[in-house]
C-alpha cells in the first residue's frame, strides 16, 4: 500500500534492507527513509489546500477568541454596574482577585455568556 507521500514505500524499503534506527545513539541510520520523509514534509507544506484550510481555521479561531473576550468584557462591565447600583463597591475589587466569587456574582445577577 503506497502512502500519499510515499512513506509506506520508504518504510518497506528500509525493512527489506534490514536497516533501522540505531538504538541508543539517536542518529539517523537510514538516509533513504529520512530523505523520503523530508520530501513528504516539504510537499505537505506546499499543499495549497492544506494551507488554505489551516489559515481558515486559524482565522476562525482568532475571531472566536476575540468574540469571547468581548463577551467577557461585556459581562464584567454589567456586573460592575450592578454592584455599583447596589452599593457593593467593596466587592468590585474582590472580583478581580477571586474568580470563583466572580462566577458566583454572575449567577446571582443572572449574567450569562449566552445572552
Amino acid at each position: 500500500m503506497r502512502g500519499q507521500f510515499g512513506l509506506a514505500d520508504a518504510g518497506r524499503e528500509r525493512n527489506k534492507r534490514g536497516v533501522g534506527w540505531k538504538s541508543g545513539t539517536g542518529k539517523e541510520a537510514d538516509s533513504l527513509f529520512v530523505e523520503k520523509l523530508k520530501d513528504a514534509v516539504t510537499r505537505a507544506k506546499k499543499n495549497r489546500e492544506w494551507r488554505h484550510e489551516y489559515m481558515t481555521l486559524q482565522m476562525r479561531d482568532q475571531e472566536n477568541l476575540e468574540m469571547g473576550m468581548a463577551k467577557g468584557q461585556e459581562m464584567m462591565l454589567e456586573l460592575i454596574q450592578k454592584l455599583a447600583e447596589d452599593g457593593r463597591l467593596a466587592e468590585i475589587s474582590k472580583i478581580k482577585e477571586n474568580k470563583d466569587y466572580c462566577q458566583q456574582l454572575f449567577r446571582e445577577y443572572h449574567i450569562f455568556a449566552h445572552k
